[in-house]
């Protein structure tokens, strides 16, 4: 009987301090869902940025080969940030002639003296929170580097932002990646986040008429006119369902004076809408999901300084802490090597590992798209303050995971300058965890510096320079060679010639024998330094040229002709007359007079009188009333003796000039000639 007394007075006890725990849960679930009813629709804290744009429609990122972002083109995008108690800021997006973020205009043909490198990733890369795109930042710092220009051999670096917020991997790699092929980058550089590993991607390319594209998500729902996206990773479209959260990016009916609207009343309305579902109408335990990591309300903590709050921001550090105490950083790094990568990912819940493997398939197929291609992980502000150690383990897993497919994702913390603190990190970012002005010229800086060490490094490696490598310098060279020529300035320009030959000779060098290296202008080079000795008066140096050209390129009815000219010149008329054959042979007919003409002359000098007037013949059969052929002719015909013909050509002269003295002084002696001959016939 006391024993049982006793069960009962345990078992009492028990049931007082389960009730008391619950009670006291209880009293603590009621304040912490009146502080958050209290902190949105009181208060209304948090930042809402709200886009006034003044067309809404944009290109459909889908359709069949599309160059043009979803966005207005050369539209100045006005985006307001409201904050609590009324503060505002605004900034200005700037779209270029394709719809892209930049305030670079793109074409789609890449010039030959153009290196061009194409940006590929979602909100982080997009910019649109912000007034400067980082992608802008790394063109302007990589063409202050006159080294690299020098090394690329072009005359500037063009970097072409091809991101779209909201896109996941698989949207990048089967819309933006090859979007971004169409420009023909010589480099593609992909800019993700692990947040941007879920979502799929079904729609590849719509060939089809596209339908207009919208600056608004598949689902929204209006307070006041005012449209507010929803997102939601999974389940249904609903405020009510805890995977969808409430974007702070608003979109505001076309014409709008966003000056006019009491946003703190909008944003009341749309945290009441969100709350009554989440909080009022829940029976889920809110506060003990948060302190698990898995809130109802997905941003409930998030401040205007970009930071999370300090109550979830103590949470995390402390449990990031206890799980370092745990898992010492050797254990982690040993448990992500290659051998261990496989038990890590089966410790993983289901979804992540199928967002790994998309991810890592979604990186592949870019990486085929483009075989220089660079992933880059670009963190948040979370990842730098330690503030969310399973974003960290997910984003070590997935560049593990990478690894084993042989794609080296670039952890760009290494490149940021992470040394100076919290307080500096704080300024990379805005509060929606986007890069501020500021951030995007750190940023920008690092992505430059990152890229351009790439660059160097496969430069070094390559020691067989490529045709771009060689020739676009050589080219350009070549150029202010000729500039050089047309102020006169001849001895100058022969040694900017000589220099040429010799880098060209130097670079050729570097080639193994079976691989050879032909720049076109290294042909013109030897063909114009020829004209540059002959004005010289050094005709064999001219002739060594010449025949360089013709054995870059044998077939050149250009250069037959014009070291057959330089033969005449010089008196060696039979070598004249073989050249000019080799011409004709390759030259089409209506471009072929000027080399019956000076074959004639070599004719001439050799008295071959009846092959002159051949060529004459063939000059005339375009030309029939052409005075200085049938002169030459007729001279022709007097020197053979065929006196009639030459008169013939002299009559036809005179027709067309009567007033020809050279025409009719020899008309006159060839009819004096006829008279005396046909006199002493008589006799």
């Amino acid at each position: 009987m006391i024993k049982i007394n006793l069960l009962k007075k345990k078992f009492l006890e028990v049931f007082l301090i389960f009730v008391s725990i619950l009670f006291s849960y209880l009293l603590l679930e009621i304040g912490y869902r009146a502080y958050l009813w209290h902190h949105y629709v009181t208060e209304a804290v948090g930042p809402v940025v709200v886009i006034d744009i003044p067309d809404p429609s944009g290109s459909s990122l889908t359709e069949n080969d599309n160059i043009y972002g979803s966005r207005p083109r050369n539209a100045k995008i006005k985006y307001k940030r409201f904050l609590t108690g009324g503060l505002s800021s605004e900034h200005f997006v700037k779209t270029n002639n394709l719809g892209w973020v930049s305030h670079y205009d793109y074409a789609r043909e890449k010039s030959s003296s153009e290196f061009r490198i194409a940006v590929v990733g979602a909100s982080l890369a997009a910019c649109v929170t912000n007034s400067i795109p980082w992608p802008d930042v790394v063109q302007r710092h990589l063409n202050t580097d006159t080294d690299l220009l020098d090394k690329l051999g072009v005359k500037k670096i063009s970097v072409i932002n091809i991101s779209t917020p909201g896109a996941s991997l698989e949207h990048m790699s089967k819309i933006l990646a090859p979007i971004a092929a169409r420009f023909s980058p010589d480099l593609t550089f992909v800019n993700f986040h692990v947040t941007n590993l879920e979502g799929r991607c079904a729609n590849v390319v719509n060939t089809q008429k596209p339908k207009v594209y919208k600056l608004t998500p598949p689902f929204s729902f209006k307070v006041k006119g005012i449209e507010v996206p929803l997102i939601c990773k999974s389940g249904p479209k609903e405020l009510s369902n805890p995977a969808c959260k409430v974007s702070n990016t608003w979109v505001a009916p076309q014409g709008q004076d966003l000056d006019k609207i009491d946003w703190t009343e909008v944003k009341k309305d749309v945290a009441r809408k969100l709350l009554w579902h989440r909080l009022i109408l829940s029976t889920k335990p809110t506060l003990l999901l948060e302190l698990i990591g898995r809130p109802v309300i997905k941003r409930p903590n998030v401040e205007e300084n970009g930071q999370t709050g300090p109550f979830r921001l103590f949470w995390n550090k402390l449990v990031f802490s206890v799980e370092r105490l745990l898992l010492s950083e050797v254990f982690i790094k040993s448990a992500l090597a290659a051998q261990n990568t496989k038990k890590l990912l089966d410790s993983l819940p289901e979804k992540t590992q199928e967002d790994i493997h998309a991810g890592v398939n979604a990186l592949t197929a870019i990486g085929r798209l483009n075989p220089h291609t660079m992933y880059a992980h670009n963190s948040l502000l979370f990842h730098l303050n330690k503030a969310d150690p399973k974003g960290i383990k997910l984003q070590n897993a997935f560049i593990e995971s990478a690894k084993q497919e042989k794609i080296n994702i670039i952890n760009m913390d290494d490149y940021l300058p992470t040394e100076r603190g919290d307080l500096e990190w704080e300024k990379w970012y805005m509060p929606d965890g986007h890069f501020s002005d500021y951030g995007a010229e750190v940023y920008g800086k690092a992505v430059a510096e990152v890229i351009r060490e790439f660059l160097l490094k496969n430069l070094e490696l390559s020691k067989e320079p490529s045709v771009s490598s060689v020739c676009n310098p050589l080219s350009l060279e070549f150029a202010r060679g000729k500039e050089i020529v047309e102020k006169g300035d001849l001895s100058s320009a022969l040694a900017v010639f000589s220099n040429i030959l010799k880098i060209y000779e130097e670079k050729l060098a570097l080639l193994p024998k079976h691989k050879p290296l032909q720049c076109h202008c290294i042909f013109e080079l030897y063909r114009e330094r020829a004209s540059l000795f002959e004005k010289l008066k050094e005709p064999e140096k001219a002739l060594a040229d010449l025949e360089a050209a013709l054995k870059l390129i044998p077939n050149s009815a250009q250069t037959y002709s014009q070291r057959a000219y330089l033969f005449l010149m010089m008196g060696k008329w039979p070598e004249s007359i073989s050249d000019y054959i080799k011409a004709l042979e390759i030259t089409p007919l209506q471009e072929r007079g000027p080399i019956y003409f000076y074959r004639s002359t070599a004719h001439f000098h050799l008295k071959d009188y009846r092959s002159a007037i051949e060529d004459f013949n063939k000059l005339l059969e375009n030309d029939p009333k052409n005075i200085s052929i049938l002169n030459l002719r007729a001279s022709a015909y007097r020197e053979l003796g065929l006196l009639k013909d030459a008169l013939a050509d002299y009559n036809t002269i005179l027709d067309i000039d009567p007033r020809n003295e050279s025409a009719e002084k020899s008309h006159k002696e060839i009819t004096k000639k006829l008279k005396e001959k046909e006199h002493d016939l008589k006799k």
